[in-house]
């Protein structure tokens, strides 16, 4: 998922299933995100099929991300977004990402990032983007030179992604364990 000015959204290369009706879903994000107009600023729900590298294939009504690339390079990154950004009304956010297959080398990236960033990168390459990466468990932050943060991640892992848009700050769980406070987003 991408943002615009001052929502922050998710990129990934896998999402995690829908649990539940789609009611019950609707329910529980009307009790998170009580200060959500969602007529004004709906709530990223899925992925979008419109805003995404085309080495990213979707399934599942949206809510599964596959890559179609060969993955020799860093050429051959690719990134999706959600169909909303998350709205600044949200406060606090939190998603998760279940990792189906780590794919040939585990390369693959979760984070946020501001509208306009390169679909063909992974989140935290360049400015206005950040990134947890799987193949080596390290942060980038707006930057292609990263730095060491949590443990690698791979096939059948939850990666959690949290952001405060009070203080401007994330954090990463794996299995739902925190990583720890990560960075301050600029």
């Amino acid at each position: 998922m991408r943002a615009r000015k001052n929502k922050m959204a998710t990129g990934t290369s896998s999402q995690n299933e829908a649990s539940g009706s789609a009611e019950d879903n609707v329910d529980r994000l009307k009790q998170l995100y009580p200060a959500v107009d969602e007529e004004e600023t709906p709530l990223p729900r899925s992925w979008s099929p419109k805003d995404k590298f085309n080495f990213i294939g979707l399934g599942q009504n949206n809510l599964r991300v596959h890559y179609k690339g060969v993955g020799k390079t860093h050429k051959d990154a690719a990134s999706v977004r959600a169909t909303h950004p998350i709205p600044a009304s949200c406060g606090i956010y939190y998603f998760e990402v279940k990792v189906i297959s780590k794919g040939r080398d585990g390369y693959m990236g979760i984070g946020l990032s501001a509208q306009g960033v390169n679909m063909n990168r992974l989140p935290g390459w360049d400015k206005q983007s950040y990134g947890y990466h799987g193949d080596d468990g390290n942060s980038f932050c707006s930057s292609g030179a990263g730095q060491s943060y949590g443990p690698t991640f791979t096939t059948g892992d939850t990666i959690g992604c949290c952001v405060n848009l009070i203080d401007h700050t994330c954090f990463y769980t794996k299995n739902g364990v925190s990583l720890g406070r990560w960075m301050i987003l600029s």
